[in-house]
């Protein structure tokens, strides 16, 4: 399958060198999460960090829309933010997939939960990268209730769909997200500047 965002007339040697340098940048910032926890020195605190190995990902494709149109869908290491409950640290972000019976790669949600003050550390106690056939999901972020219910809202499109907004959802403890459900939906493309 090629490469969403390979280069037209670009050689083997350098897309591979640019592989590489994708590897270099994930590495850094996918394969091992870092933890940020504020530590007291003193009377001053101060953020310490340590690495958490994840499941790797990858740049999401854009979104596709009916009649060709493509929308940005984000980038594996934007975060929209963190939400911290019940002693977890939970986050979304947008990745890459492939789904079963779509024929290209999409755009999907990446889910983690994990427990930055474990009894060996941090750690990671839940991941999901969670897709629908021929859909593309992107710039989600995820919540957690009080009484510990993971609720995700993201952005969803398809070739044909417009762009819509949607949740999904895990009851505390569950351990999986339950059926995707949309809020609001464009009936047709948007059309912005001068009123016609």
């Amino acid at each position: 399958m090629r490469d969403p965002r390979s280069i037209p007339g670009e050689t083997k040697a350098q897309r591979e060198a640019r592989d590489r340098d994708r590897a270099i940048q994930l590495t850094r910032c996918g394969v091992a999460s870092p933890v940020v926890r504020p530590e007291v020195v003193g009377d001053r605190p101060r953020l310490t960090h340590e690495l958490v190995d994840a499941e790797s990902y990858w740049f999401p494709p854009n979104a596709q829309q009916p009649g060709g149109l493509e929308l940005d869908s984000g980038d594996p290491r934007t975060m929209q933010q963190a939400t911290y409950r019940h002693g977890q640290l939970w986050f979304a972000h947008s990745t890459n997939c492939e789904v079963k019976g779509s024929k290209e790669m999409l755009s999907c949600v990446r889910v983690t939960g994990l427990t930055p003050e474990g009894e060996d550390g941090p750690a990671i106690d839940f991941q999901a990268t969670l897709g629908k056939k021929n859909e593309f999901m992107f710039w989600p972020g995820a919540i957690v209730t009080e009484d510990g219910d993971v609720v995700v809202a993201t952005l969803r499109s398809g070739t044909n769909r417009f762009l819509e907004t949607a949740v999904f959802g895990m009851r505390g403890g569950a351990g999986r997200f339950e059926e995707i459900i949309t809020l609001s939906r464009m009936e047709r493309a948007p059309r912005f500047g001068k009123a016609r």
